[in-house]
């Protein structure tokens, strides 16, 4: 169990659920709000992490590799996990790609985690089936693209920039609480991500003085710099099929991925060659309501990736049908969608973890190239 996690009085229980030990009582969707969320998001995705190593027997190999990191490591790097002896697995390499938002190495998203526990929220169960397959496995970590570095100086102004404080400060929100938006989603420019938590803070009363307060000289000396190689999700999925994928000694290649998961699998299968290196032994492309057809509907895709999409991939998204039942026709960008049977997008991997191998499998085995990849009822 993490320092922090237990600091904060939580553990997890035999059932796999959050609880707190003082109070006795589980997290769910309305416990815990507010600042105590945070904190506890937090400590049970340092808690994830941790445990990929200590229980899985993960190795934890920082972005981007000595060779490119410029002397910059350790302060602007940012973490993959690997399972043991991941690159020489003959057999079976599977790439665990997380998604947008509350997404970290180890949680397909955090918040399900946290109220529906671990066999819902986090990517154990993935990991447990390749395990248990004896195939290898890497776990992507996309969403950390830059991380907060304190500079020795006395005169800093804050880690927002001067073009983000003018987008934002339209709706009202204050330059203090802007430039904290930046510390806590590790980005100066972007917009979206730096608003969505700035809302999400709003909600609770017990955050929104802080949220307002003046800025601490810790506060006002940080800087948030891009990690080398990896300053987005896209350009980190190219450097680990690079430096890692591309170097496995695996006869097959899988790919699951939840929700931005999809427009970075897109983005390299349009900038890496499919029929030679790791790409030519990609088997099967099992999304979790992946977003690739609304952020990739605009580009005009080679026929290369167009091929990949129909032939290998299905997607598994938001629905009350039954699992697995089809939910598209046609499919959506070249995916077959099936049903996840489940409303909540942060709860559809954790969903759908016997029905995504079984579709591994079917692929495997070649029983999906003799009946084709469109799903039947």
């Amino acid at each position: 169990m993490t320092a922090a996690l237990e600091e904060l009085g939580w553990f997890v229980n035999d059932e796999g659920f959050f609880q707190n030990r003082k109070e006795n009582r589980q997290a769910s969707p309305t416990y815990p709000v507010g600042a105590e969320y945070y904190r506890l998001r937090d400590a049970v995705d340092a808690y994830l992490q941790e445990q990929l190593c200590t229980k899985y027997g993960f190795t934890r190999t920082l972005l981007p590799l000595a060779k490119d990191a410029a002397g910059k490591l350790p302060a602007v790097s940012a973490p993959i996990f690997l399972s043991p002896n991941a690159l020489a697995n003959e057999d079976t390499l599977v790439v665990l790609l997380m998604g947008k938002g509350e997404s970290v190495a180890g949680a397909w998203v955090s918040r399900a985690c946290i109220h529906f526990g671990l066999s819902v929220g986090s990517i154990f169960p993935y990991v447990e089936e390749c395990l248990k397959r004896k195939w290898a496995c890497v776990v992507l970590n996309p969403n950390v693209t830059s991380v907060a570095v304190q500079q020795d100086s006395t005169d800093g102004s804050g880690p927002a920039s001067t073009a983000l404080i003018d987008s934002l400060s339209i709706m009202g929100f204050s330059a203090e609480a802007i430039h904290r938006a930046c510390l806590a989603t590790k980005s100066h420019l972007d917009v979206e991500d730096c608003t969505n938590w700035l809302l999400a803070q709003s909600e609770y009363d017990d955050l929104v003085d802080n949220l307002n307060a003046p800025l601490t000289l810790a506060e006002k000396n940080t800087t948030i710099e891009k990690i080398p190689f990896n300053t987005s999700a896209q350009e980190h999925t190219l450097y680990v099929y690079d430096n890692f994928v591309n170097q496995a000694a695996a006869r097959n290649i899988l790919f699951t991925g939840t929700s931005f998961a999809g427009p970075c699998l897109v983005h390299l299968l349009e900038n890496r060659s499919t029929k030679e290196g790791a790409l030519s032994r990609l088997r099967a492309v099992a999304f979790t309501d992946s977003s690739h057809f609304l952020d990739c509907k605009d580009m005009q895709l080679s026929s290369t990736t167009i091929t990949a999409l129909q032939q290998l991939s299905r997607n598994w998204v938001q629905s009350t049908l039954p699992r697995d039942a089809p939910v598209s026709e046609p499919p959506r960008l070249h995916s077959w969608g099936v049903s996840a049977e489940e409303t909540d997008h942060g709860c559809v991997p954790g969903r759908v973890v016997h029905s995504v191998f079984q579709y591994f499998d079917d692929h495997l085995s070649g029983k999906i190239s003799e009946t084709g990849n469109q799903p039947t009822e």
